[in-house]
């Protein structure tokens, strides 16, 4: 790939420092972006399957990339597995669950930062009144990151959010 778009997140880069009174010394971070001559490969599939009744599916990317000196590029995602499972008990009602299984990101360009591995688990859940006076509206349910697991996407310099909850309501008329 000519002129790779790159960026490099580096949490706390001391060349941001300031002196403010009152506070004292301030450090930020900053991401970087560098067009860079770059090769890229790597695997990624998906397999999804829908019985009617419960459904399944299995995807999987394994992304590698480096510059054309061979050196590691800071925007090359973890490796990860995403899992879902689910379940309609009823005519509208759709019960699931996610997992994602991620691998640490230890190559990366100096002064960039590393990621850890995580594993994140959500539920959700729907229903879709087929007939009545809410047909067509679709109420939604669901709790991400249902252990609480701190982690970090690479290559975010931040942590994702820890459990969230989450419900909304649509209506098609």
């Amino acid at each position: 790939v000519n002129d790779f778009v790159d960026s490099r997140v580096t949490f706390i880069d001391f060349d941001t420092a300031t002196f403010a009174p009152g506070t004292g010394l301030v450090v930020g971070g900053t991401t970087r972006t560098e067009n860079v001559d770059a090769r890229l490969w790597g695997f990624e599939a998906e397999a999804a399957y829908d019985a009617g009744p419960w459904f399944a599916s299995l995807s999987g990317m394994i992304p590698r990339g480096e510059n054309r000196s061979g050196g590691p590029l800071g925007s090359i995602p973890q490796d990860r597995l995403n899992l879902g499972l689910g379940w309609r008990p009823a005519p509208g009602v759709t019960l699931g669950a996610r997992g994602t299984f991620a691998r640490g990101q230890s190559r990366v360009p100096e002064g960039g930062q590393e990621s850890d591995g995580f594993s994140v688990v959500d539920l959700f859940a729907s229903y879709a009144p087929e007939s009545g006076p809410l047909a067509g509206a679709v109420f939604r349910a669901g709790v991400d990151n249902l252990f609480d697991r701190d982690h970090r996407i690479h290559p975010n310099g931040l942590d994702q959010p820890g459990r969230s909850f989450k419900i909304s309501a649509a209506f098609t008329f």
